[in-house]
Order: structure tokens, then sequence, then C-alpha cells
């Protein structure tokens, strides 16, 4: 059998590809979203010194104050609150997660409407 060539269709099929594993590590996503969610709340804290200084109205500020005291509840609820690898653990995280997007949406439309409430005051006209 040495001079004999075997047809294509019987030759093995070399072995596919190997993709570069990726980092799926839970640690590191939980650190990220940490980070992110840090990051997040210090803004917060960040935009509430600036509009005391400025003078904001405090019907602006007030909806501020209380989305920072519900963001630092996520951040404690998603830090030491329940498992979710447990449905209900996993259910309650969800309901965090919506409640904290659905303020951050109606915070962010408050704040806008107010910053344009506030740059077109007659005082900021003249400024500018």
């Amino acid at each position: 059998m040495d001079g004999v060539q075997t047809p294509e269709a019987a030759r093995p099929l070399p072995p596919p590809p190997v993709a570069p594993r990726r980092s799926t590590n839970a640690t590191t996503g939980w650190i990220i979203g940490g980070v992110a969610l840090c990051l997040v709340l210090l803004f917060v804290v960040f935009l509430l010194v600036l509009q005391l200084r400025v003078g904001w109205p405090a019907l602006y500020l007030v909806p501020n104050f209380l989305y920072l005291a519900l963001l630092a509840a996520y951040v404690v609820l998603l830090f030491f609150g329940p498992n979710i690898d447990t449905l209900r653990g996993l259910e309650i995280q969800a309901v965090g997660q919506k409640i904290i997007v659905y303020a951050s949406i109606l915070n962010i439309s408050i704040q806008a409407y107010g910053a344009r409430a506030f740059f077109l005051r007659p005082q900021m006209q003249k400024v500018v």
C-alpha cells in the first residue's frame, strides 16, 4: 500500500481552529459594573455640588437628591442583596434594575427641563 493514494473523502478533516479564550470571570464583571455604578454615583454628587454653587432652583435639586439616594440604595442592593443564582434573588435584582433605569430617565428629563428653564431666564440672556 505504499504507492496507493487515498481519495479526498477518506482523508481526515483537520481540527477546527481554536478561538482565543476570553475572560468570562464573574469577578471581572462585578468589578467593571461596580466601577461604572460608582462613577455614576460620583457624577450625580458632583452635579449636585455644581448646581448648589450656581444657584440652581430647589425644584430641580430635590429630584437629584432623591435619585442620589435611590442610586446609593441600588448599589447596596447590587453588592449586598440576594444572590442572582436563585430565582427570587434574580427577580429582586431585575426589579431593582428596572426601577433605577426608569428613575434615571425621569431624573434626566427633569434636569434637562430645569437646565432649559435656568438658561432661558432673563438674567442668563443678558450674560449670553
